[in-house]
């Protein structure tokens, strides 16, 4: 009998603001129930750079503990970085509990790379998009809006001046975001009742969807209309739910941690998926597949803004590239359009001065110094330069 490991699963995560778009700013690490899990199943894990690896312990090929159909690995995303939210194209709104969330359920695949985030949702003239969001044309590239459009003002994606393209690369969205919560979940209503019908659903692995009963339905009923439901969640094993309040449902990832310990996402991977899916962890013959799972971030775009002294002799600031213009305002010089935020220095940015001198290669953007600017009716994050000329 030949024993080893093997890898039985990898998370990388990519980001674009890095030269090598290799992001190495989280941890990664298993829930208390799946380091236990994985104690039992004989699994080794460890995080290394920008990948966590999880090791399985075989015998002629194959686990050597049988994994279940019914598993799930749960792992915390643990944010190390101090700036991240400065470079990084998504917004967490981390008072109102929510947590990135991903997912080998979502089996969204491209070109060999198996993504653990949804699908980036095709462009609709008819939907508002505000500077930063994300929309896909019928090819499978994806373009960021570097202004608004909407359905009264409608921009196509070949409108370079509305949109950047980014290429056929996927990346996590507010559409990945889920809710958590602990003991109790503030749910919100679209509009005020006397009544409400509270259902929790849990995954259901033979179609796919969350409509197994997690705990008994319960109805309330106020003596004054309520638009907010707590809806108590503190008897549910950590999982991902969806809880329905009448009409309205929500997903939510209950688990009293994730506020402890700072968390800034999960992830789960499931075991139940059929080895024809490129997201499964076995092949049909029940050896393992060593599958690699990604997300990849946004690297943020931002105005440029570089300022002068009073009475400073700059004249201009350009781009030997011809990319980029700035267009003089007070004492400042700010981009045309918003610029990526990138590791990798931009060198083809000079100033040119009334003083006598060669033209003067310029500082790039720092990423903490991030403001927000107003400019024809949109809000633009906005990097600040300060020149000393």
């Amino acid at each position: 009998m030949q024993l080893s490991y093997k890898i039985l699963f990898v998370v990388e995560v990519l980001h674009d603001y890095y030269s090598d778009a290799r992001c190495a700013d989280f941890t990664i690490e298993p829930t208390a129930e799946t380091q236990l899990l994985f104690k039992n199943q004989q699994v080794l894990w460890r995080n290394m750079g920008n990948k966590f690896y999880a090791l399985v312990r075989l015998v002629e090929g194959k686990p050597l503990v049988p994994l279940s159909p019914d598993l799930v690995f749960r792992c915390y995303l643990k944010l190390n970085s101090m700036q991240f939210a400065n470079f990084t194209n998504i917004e967490v709104n981390y008072s109102a509990g929510q947590r990135l969330y991903l997912t080998n359920l979502h089996q969204h695949h491209l070109n060999g790379t198996r993504f653990i985030t949804q699908q980036i949702a095709a462009y609709n003239g008819a939907a508002s998009y505000l500077p930063g969001s994300f929309a896909q044309d019928v090819n499978g590239d994806v373009y960021e809006a570097i202004r608004s459009s909407n359905n009264g003002n409608a921009h196509a994606l070949n409108e370079s001046t509305f949109w950047e393209n980014r290429l056929q690369r996927r990346y996590a969205t507010p559409a990945d975001l889920t809710f958590s919560a602990s003991n109790l979940f503030r749910f919100q209503l679209p509009a005020p009742v006397m009544a409400a019908s509270i259902e929790i659903f849990r995954f259901n692995t033979a179609n796919g969807n969350y409509d197994l009963p997690a705990l008994p339905a319960q109805l309330l009923n106020f003596p004054q209309s309520q638009s907010e439901v707590l809806v108590n969640l503190g008897s549910l094993p950590p999982a991902r739910y969806r809880v329905q309040v009448n009409a309205s449902s929500a997903f939510v990832y209950a688990d009293s941690r994730i506020q402890q310990e700072q968390v800034f996402g999960v992830v789960e991977i499931f075991n139940h998926l059929p080895s024809a899916s490129q997201s499964s962890l076995l092949n049909n013959n029940g050896t393992v597949k060593e599958t690699v799972f990604t997300v990849r971030f946004a690297n943020r775009v931002a105005l440029w803004k570089y300022l002068v002294n009073a009475g400073s002799a700059v004249t201009a600031i350009k781009d030997s590239n011809g990319t980029y213009s700035f267009v003089k305002s007070g004492d400042a010089f700010i981009s045309n359009r918003p610029i990526p935020l990138t590791e990798t220095p931009i060198r083809s940015f000079f100033l040119e001065s009334g003083n006598a001198g060669p033209p003067f290669a310029l500082s790039n953007a720092a990423i903490n110094r991030i403001r927000t600017l107003q400019r024809d009716g949109d809000t633009f994050y906005c990097s600040e330069i300060f020149l000393n000329q």
